[in-house]
């Protein structure tokens, strides 16, 4: 085996949890019993005294490990109320190391559930990080429903919870959003948070339709959500934007009718260095949908044509034309502003959709024409 690290410290009790957080005094002692007594979950309870050889184990931790029981140390109420985070470890734990939540300790859960309101959003953000690593975390956002600790911290995805869909889908929005979220990949958060949270939108914007529900626009409602949640849990702004802009676009709809100025116009609207996210995104919502077992083959053909283009290297962006907006003030005499924005996005659009007039020469005759239309 390779090297093991150690982390050595002194046996400490704890004081009151005014604000259920921190012990407002912390007495530092000579009992590991003390130690022990102020832990949060019997199985984190358990020491080894390798003088004596001897396993101290005062709240029976070691029957609890062996029977996958999470259990509190004493009293729930009491232990929650020292750290409310204690009812999301609770929660990361029992889905982690697949326990089953002692009874009494699932009443206290339950009964402590509105204390998660005073726990800073950054550490609720590192829990849910971690449940977001699991293999798969449907469980644990099935027991943070069941608990009512979802309806407090994501109360926009409890809101989906027995939402139905159409028929072309096996789930509920909510038990469909678990369902993609599972299949997404653990080691992509990006993908993650967006798979989770795709159709929040859903519950605002359904309606009956010819006897099915319909949600015209969901996506554009579950983007503001998404960016609201992930702003309320101080997440940084680069992952805000990455997952709202997957959210925003999940709902792309790709046929063979698609011309080459099509894809190109795909590209530019969802970035080249997002599509493989936005992919993996629609592979996790088509699977979760609990009725299909692929995903639909004509995305890979997408695929193929997005991989022609950017091996083309043709422009998708301003910055990539032939010429910029220097160039247009120097020879058409405009100024910076809203008139040149128009002028190099006409300019774009030209070039989306044939290549072959990204020169200079041409943009710039292209350029003049566009200035006089605006006259």
């Amino acid at each position: 085996p390779g090297p093991s690290g150690f982390e050595i410290t002194t046996f400490r009790s704890d004081g009151d949890y005014s604000d259920a957080r921190h012990p407002d005094t912390v007495t530092f002692s000579a009992s590991l019993e003390d130690d022990l007594i102020r832990r949060d979950f019997t199985v984190n309870a358990l020491a080894f005294d390798p003088t004596a050889a001897r396993l101290v184990d005062l709240g029976n931790g070691l029957a609890d490990l062996t029977t996958r029981t999470l259990r509190t140390v004493g009293d729930p109420a009491a232990r929650f109320r020292e750290d409310a985070l204690r009812l999301l470890r609770a929660v990361r734990f029992a889905a982690t190391l697949d326990f089953a939540i002692e009874p009494h300790t699932m009443r206290g859960i339950v009964g402590s559930a509105s204390g998660i309101v005073r726990v800073a959003p950054e550490r609720i953000r590192t829990e849910l990080d971690r449940i977001l690593e699991l293999p798969r975390p449907s469980r644990a956002f099935v027991l943070l429903f069941e608990t009512g600790l979802l309806r407090r911290i994501l109360p926009e995805l409890a809101a989906c919870y027995g939402v139905a869909q159409n028929p072309h889908h096996a789930f509920d929005v909510f038990h469909h959003s678990l369902a993609a979220l599972d299949r997404s990949d653990p080691g992509n958060p990006v993908v993650r948070l967006a798979a989770l949270l795709h159709d929040v939108g859903k519950p605002e914007t359904r309606a009956e339709s010819d006897f099915t529900a319909t949600f015209f626009s969901h996506q554009l409602r579950s983007e503001e959500h998404a960016e609201r949640i992930l702003r309320r849990l101080r997440y940084p702004n680069q992952m805000r934007d990455a997952v709202a802009h997957l959210v925003h676009h999940h709902m792309f709809h790709y046929t063979e009718e698609w011309t080459d100025a099509a894809v190109r116009r795909f590209l530019r609207q969802v970035g080249p260095d997002r599509v493989e996210d936005l992919f993996a995104m629609r592979a996790a919502d088509t699977l979760g949908n609990g009725l299909r077992t692929r995903v639909a083959p004509e995305l890979a053909r997408l695929r193929e044509r997005i991989d022609l283009e950017v091996t083309a290297a043709n422009a998708l962006s301003i910055r990539d034309l032939a010429v910029g907006g220097n160039d247009l003030m120097a020879t058409l005499g405009l100024a910076a502003g809203p008139r040149l924005g128009r002028i190099l996005n006409g300019l774009l659009e030209a070039v989306l959709e044939d290549p072959a007039r990204n020169n200079r020469a041409q943009l710039l005759t292209l350029a003049e024409t566009l200035d006089r239309e605006l006259d």
